[in-house]
C-alpha cells in the first residue's frame, strides 16, 4: 500500500493510495500512528479519497483504529485525535449503520476537518509564537506612555493579554515576548498567568544580537516562527496562516487586511536572519519588500474576519465601540454583560441611580457615585473613581483616575495627568494637558488621610 502522509503541526493527514481498504492495511497504518505520537503528533486524519472502496474489513480496521487511538476512549497509551475524511456516500452510509460515526469524526476533506476545534487546538503545537514591541513610541502618545504597547489596556485586558490566548486557542505553548524597555513590567505580568507560559526577553541589546542570544539559548528561528508586532486585535486564523505558508514552501507569509499587512506573519529561519540585521525588526510592507529584492519568496495571506486596529486614539476609541458590542471572542470585554452593551468587570460598585445610554464596560473596581451619567461608548479604567451627578460622554478614562463631582469629559481619552481628543487623534498626539476636575486617585488617598487626621485630632 502506498501511503502518503502530509504534516500540519502536531497533525499529520494520511494518505493511503490503494484499491480496496482492508484489514491487511492495518498494521502499516499504525506503525505509521505511533511513529508520529512518537514525535509529539497529537492528531492523525486519514483522507480515504484515494482508495477504490472499503470493503467490509476495511470497516472493522476503522472500528480497530478508533477503539485503539481516537480520543479519551482509545486503549492505547496517550490516545490522539483520530477523525477520517474522503469517504464516499456508500461508505459513509455503512459507517451510519454501524455506528461508528457516533466515535468517530468524519469529514468530506482535510481542509474541513483541520478546521474543525479538534484539530484547531492542535495546529500550532511545536510552532514558536514571538511578539515583539512594535514600536520605541507609542503610537497612543500618553496613553502607551507608562507601560510599553502590548500592555496596554483593552476593555480590561492588556492587548498582548488577548493575543496569547488567541494563539493558545490553536495549541500554541511555546511563547515569547521581547521587552526591551518596559523596565520588567511585561515580565511582572506575564508572571501571573496560569494557563500558559510566557518567557519573556528582557534584553535591551541591538535587534540582530537579541535574535542570535535568543536562537542560542532557547531555539528561536530553528524552524518556522510566528512573529506578531501588531497594532491591533483580531480573530486571524492562525492555523490556516500556517497551512498557507507550508504549503506554498514562502520565506515569509504575512497576514493582511483591507488596507495592507497586519503585523502578523509566518517567517522561515532564512528570512528571520535577515529581519534581524534591521535596526528595529518591523513587520512592514517596506520589511517584505525588502525581502522580496533580496530573492526570499514573499506571501500574503487574506484576513477576511475581525479586526480591530489599534494604531492610533481615533482607532482606539473607534475600536473599542465595536468591541462592546460586537461580541468578538478575541476582543471579549471583561466582567459580565449586565445590559445589552454595558459590561461591569468584577469589584466594580455601581449605584442604583446611575444613567447609561449606548455601550459601557467599568472597568475592575471601579466606583461610581449616585446622579452619573454615561453616554457611550464610554470606558471607565480599573480603579476609577467617579463622583456625583458627572457626565461621561464617548470617552476613555484609564485607571486610577478620580472624576471630581460635577466634571464633564466629552470626547476625551483621558488619564490622571493628561488628555485628548481621539477624534483628532490621527496618529501621536502632540499635546495633552491635564483635564479640569480629572486627577490621580492618589489625591482622593490624600484627602481622606488628612480627614481621618483631623477627627483624630478633634477627638
Amino acid at each position: 500500500m502506498m501511503l502518503e502522509s502530509e504534516s500540519h503541526g502536531a497533525t499529520v493527514v494520511l494518505r493511503p493510495r490503494l484499491a480496496r481498504l482492508c484489514a491487511d492495511a492495518l498494521p502499516q497504518l499504525e506503525t505509521r500512528i505511533a511513529d508520529h505520537q512518537a514525535l509529539g503528533g497529537t492528531g492523525v486524519i486519514l483522507d480515504l479519497g484515494a482508495v477504490g472502496r472499503v470493503a467490509a474489513s476495511g470497516l472493522g480496521l476503522l472500528a480497530e483504529l478508533s477503539a485503539r487511538w481516537h480520543g479519551g476512549q482509545g486503549r492505547q497509551r496517550g490516545a490522539l485525535a483520530l477523525a477520517v475524511c474522503g469517504l464516499s456516500k456508500r461508505d459513509t452510509r455503512a459507517l451510519a449503520t454501524l455506528g461508528l460515526d457516533q466515535v468517530l469524526p468524519i469529514f468530506p476533506s482535510p481542509a474541513t476537518a483541520l478546521n474543525a476545534e479538534m484539530f484547531r487546538a492542535q495546529a500550532l503545537s511545536g510552532v514558536r509564537v514571538l511578539f515583539l514591541q512594535p514600536h520605541m513610541i507609542s503610537p497612543l502618545g500618553p496613553l502607551g506612555r507608562d507601560v510599553p504597547f502590548p500592555m496596554v489596556d483593552f476593555l480590561g485586558r492588556p492587548v498582548i493579554d488577548r493575543w496569547i490566548s488567541h494563539a493558545a486557542r490553536f495549541g500554541a505553548r511555546d511563547i515569547f515576548a521581547s521587552d526591551p524597555i518596559s523596565g520588567g513590567a511585561l515580565t511582572t505580568h506575564m508572571s501571573g498567568r496560569r494557563d500558559v507560559g510566557v518567557l519573556v526577553a528582557s534584553d535591551p541589546g541591538k535587534p540582530g544580537d537579541r535574535f542570535a542570544r535568543w536562537h542560542r539559548d532557547f531555539g528561536l528561528f530553528d524552524g518556522d516562527t510566528i512573529l506578531i508586532t501588531a497594532l491591533g486585535i483580531g480573530d486571524v486564523d492562525l492555523a490556516a496562516l500556517l497551512r498557507q505558508h507550508r504549503a506554498t514552501g514562502a520565506a515569509v507569509t504575512h497576514a493582511m487586511g483591507p488596507d495592507g499587512t497586519l503585523g502578523i506573519a509566518v517567517i522561515a529561519p532564512e528570512a528571520a536572519q535577515i529581519l534581524a540585521q534591521a535596526p528595529r525588526p518591523r513587520l512592514d510592507q517596506a520589511a517584505w519588500n525588502r525581502l522580496a529584492r533580496l530573492g526570499l519568496e514573499v506571501r500574503g495571506f487574506m484576513h477576511r474576519g475581525v479586526w480591530l486596529p489599534l494604531g492610533s486614539g481615533r482607532q482606539f476609541m473607534a475600536s473599542a465601540e465595536r468591541a462592546l458590542t460586537g461580541h468578538y471572542e478575541v476582543a471579549r470585554p471583561s466582567g459580565r454583560e449586565i445590559a445589552p452593551g454595558v459590561w461591569a468587570a468584577q469589584g466594580a460598585d455601581l449605584p442604583a441611580r446611575l444613567t447609561v445610554e449606548g455601550c459601557a464596560h467599568i472597568g475592575a473596581g471601579a466606583r461610581l457615585h449616585p446622579g452619573c451619567h454615561l453616554a457611550g461608548p464610554v470606558a471607565l479604567g480599573p480603579g476609577t473613581l467617579v463622583e456625583n451627578n458627572t457626565f461621561i460622554r464617548h470617552s476613555i478614562l484609564t485607571g486610577d483616575c478620580r472624576v471630581r463631582a460635577g466634571t464633564p469629559v466629552d470626547g476625551m481619552i483621558a488619564g490622571p495627568n493628561w488628555a485628548f481628543l481621539h477624534s483628532l487623534a490621527d496618529g501621536p498626539p502632540l499635546s495633552y494637558p491635564p483635564l479640569e476636575g480629572v486627577e490621580p486617585m492618589a489625591t482622593q488617598r490624600a484627602e481622606d488621610a488628612a480627614a481621618e487626621t483631623a477627627l483624630t485630632l478633634i477627638a
